[in-house]
């Protein structure tokens, strides 16, 4: 006879396999915690989650009786006891990183011989496990009693966690760093922090060809490091180089250094990493190219080794094939002469070309940043160690990244959360093709991953997401300008000529904006100002009218009022601005004696252009006509002028619109968290 069950086992047994395997999965591109009631779901994937070495499964759930019981009530206790906080599941005994199999899609070997796990197959439609968010699931009294025995895990009063299981720093640290001061306990910096302030670099490879030692040594002395800081070139000959006293191997160097550029081939990097070792070196940067971005596997198995030794000597490791750091407020520069002057944002590149466009893109028109970094393969440093950082880093605001993959799933999500939580994070995701896929892959070695995948947990850290450099571009501007005011769709629109008014509308109502008709009111003080014949005030409004009092576009006075009139309008959210008046190319011909300097008329419009954004409540944009001809110089001009009065200047309609679209977006999606803006 069967023995007769207690009243309530099942329901405890339940509990206790909810809070032990709570999982997240991803469907219809949406984040959402679930539990099908009959253990593990198809798909299921429990390697990132809670998994004591028992291999609490389908086995150990459906044991019947007593033994079942008492056997998830011990792997239970194991758990506790070994793991800590169970809600951070990302590391297990024994620091083995395990990896969600859609953000883990770039399963290279790890520094230190251990190998993480491969992704495990899905077939479409599958659910996707990626890491709980942090504090999610039921084992509350767990971690109660884990916080009340002085556990690792910290919450502070804006519900954040402020370590993670298995990590290295100290409670304390972790739990000043969220504070917001950029330091740990006792007022200690990031352990990243020191990469980015070396006392001397060292140049290896430095070529003796070059009367200016390469690109490398070229742009640290433009930048005037080697003012405050020693610079040592590095090449076996010796010499001067560059104007500087070469030594023939790194050991050489009169003093410490901090810091050394790799320009030696990869069959030479393993010596130099020994020299790194007995120097002393804090970070090595290579430079070199040749590893595991060729696809060849005893390449990649040599970039694992370098990088394993370094690390193992407490090196930190930037690359390899990658331009590494640009730090204004250090004059340490990867390229040409960028802007000495520091300023708020934070760039991460995979590509140093997209670094180095992106810093003389935006730096030309007055937008200035604290950190750049150019990581390439990412075989140490990758990713999520920099927005990490970058989430703590006092002189940083603002952040942006182009990736083109993920190496360890749980941990970048946990460091995008952060940052995105903390300051506005804009990603741009490279190989979202078959096609850009391989070419990330031959590019930095980089698998590509689910672009569903990335997407979801772009929306779930509350981080805003771009498709180009050109956007990215573009939103940075946004973000640093009088366009981050906007809060609503409503976008008045002045400009000169009909076809260019019918074509901005059609433009700004596909990237979702609107552009309403302006009401009665303003639409009759608006007539006072243009005749009726051959010109619009309903929105877009005619600004290139000739009326009684001037031509608007050329009158200051009558632009202004104008202007004033739409910006009072309540269906007005923003005013995008453009003219077709060119004053460098329309004013007097070619010699006259009045001709004008192009430079000074384009510094004149936007001086103009940012007055009228002082007298505004709402936002205002300058839209740039496409150029047909000339010096790019005076548009550059208006830029960086309209820029420094908090105008942002841009190149099209459509990139405006989409721009601003994108930032509406990012803010309703951001519902409940805070408003870092």
């Amino acid at each position: 006879m069967a023995r007769a069950r207690a009243p309530g086992r099942d329901r405890r047994r339940r509990r206790l396999r909810r809070d032990l395997l709570p999982r997240v999965d991803l469907r219809a591109g949406e984040l959402r915690l679930g539990w099908d009631g009959r253990g593990l779901r198809a798909g299921h994937d429990p390697r990132p989650l809670l998994a004591p070495p028992e291999r609490v499964g389908r086995r150990l759930l459906h044991r019947r009786g007593d033994a079942g019981r008492d056997a998830l009530v011990v792997a239970l206790r194991r758990a506790r006891r070994r793991l800590g906080d169970p809600a951070r599941h990302s590391r297990l005994p024994g620091g083995d990183r395990r990896r969600g199999p859609g953000l883990a899609a770039d399963a290279r070997a790890a520094p230190g011989g251990r190998r993480p796990l491969r992704p495990r197959e899905r077939s479409a439609g599958a659910a996707l496990t990626v890491p709980r968010r942090p504090g999610a699931g039921r084992a509350a009294g767990l971690r109660r009693r884990h916080l009340q025995s002085g556990g690792a895990s910290i919450r502070g009063a804006s519900g954040r966690r402020g370590a993670v299981a298995g990590s290295d720093e100290e409670p304390g640290a972790v739990a000043a760093r969220e504070a917001g001061d950029g330091t740990g306990a006792a007022g200690h910096p990031h352990p990243l922090d020191r990469i980015f302030h070396p006392r001397a670099i060292a140049v290896v490879g430095t070529p003796s060809g070059d009367a200016h030692g390469g690109n490398f040594l070229r742009s640290l002395r433009a930048t005037g490091y080697d003012r405050e800081h020693a610079l040592y070139p590095v090449n076996p000959r010796g010499g001067v180089i560059g104007g500087l006293p070469a030594y023939p191997s790194l050991l050489d160097c009169p003093g410490p250094v901090d810091h050394v550029i790799s320009q030696v081939p990869a069959s030479a990097v393993p010596g130099l990493v020994e020299q790194c070792v007995e120097k002393g070196v804090r970070t090595l940067h290579l430079f070199t190219a040749g590893f595991s971005e060729t696809g060849d596997p005893e390449r990649a198995r040599a970039e694992r080794s370098a990088v394993s030794r370094a690390v193992s000597a407490g090196i930190r490791v930037i690359g390899p094939n990658c331009m590494g750091i640009y730090v204004p407020g250090e004059r340490i520069s990867f390229t040409g002469e960028p802007p000495t002057e520091p300023g708020n944002l934070f760039l991460l590149s995979q590509s140093g070309v997209n670094a180095a466009d992106t810093i003389f893109r935006l730096g030309s028109v007055g937008l200035r940043f604290s950190k750049v970094v150019s990581y390439g393969n990412g075989a140490d440093l990758t990713a999520h160690d920099f927005l990490d950082y970058a989430a703590s880093d006092p002189q940083t605001e603002l952040v942006a990244a182009y990736i083109e993959g993920v190496s360890d799933g749980p941990a970048f999500a946990r460091a995008l959360r952060r940052c995105a939580r903390e300051k506005p994070t804009v990603i741009l995701k490279g190989g979202l093709t078959g096609a850009g896929a391989r070419a990330a892959n031959s590019h930095t070695g980089s698998l590509a991953g689910s672009t569903q995948v990335f997407e979801a947990l772009c929306r779930q850290a509350g981080a805003l997401r771009v498709e180009s450099m050109a956007e990215l571009r573009d939103v940075l501007l946004t973000l640093t300008t009088s366009a981050r005011r906007v809060r609503g769709p409503g976008v008045g629109v002045l400009s000169s000529g009909g076809g260019f008014a019918v074509l901005s509308s059609d433009a700004i109502a596909r990237a979702g904006l609107e552009v309403p008709e302006l009401p009665q009111e303003t639409r009759r003080a608006l007539s006072q100002l243009v005749p009726v014949a051959g010109t619009s005030v309903r929105n877009p409004v005619d600004a290139s009218f000739d009326g009684s009092q001037g031509r608007a576009e050329g009158d200051p006075d009558l632009l202004r009022r104008a202007v004033s009139e739409v910006a009072r309008a309540s269906v007005t959210d923003v005013i995008f601005l453009s003219t077709s008046r060119v004053p460098w190319l329309t004013d007097s011909a070619s010699g006259a004696e009045d001709e004008r300097d192009p430079y000074r008329s384009a510094r004149e419009l936007g001086e103009q252009v940012a007055a009228l954004q002082r007298d505004l409540e709402v936002p205002l944009a300058y839209i740039q006509r496409e150029r047909i001809w000339g010096d790019i110089g005076p548009d550059l001009e208006l830029a960086r002028t309209a820029y420094s009065g908090g105008v942002a200047v841009y190149e099209s309609i459509e990139r405006a619109a989409r721009s601003v679209a994108q930032l509406l977006a990012w803010r309703a999606r951001r519902d409940g968290l805070p408003d870092i803006l």
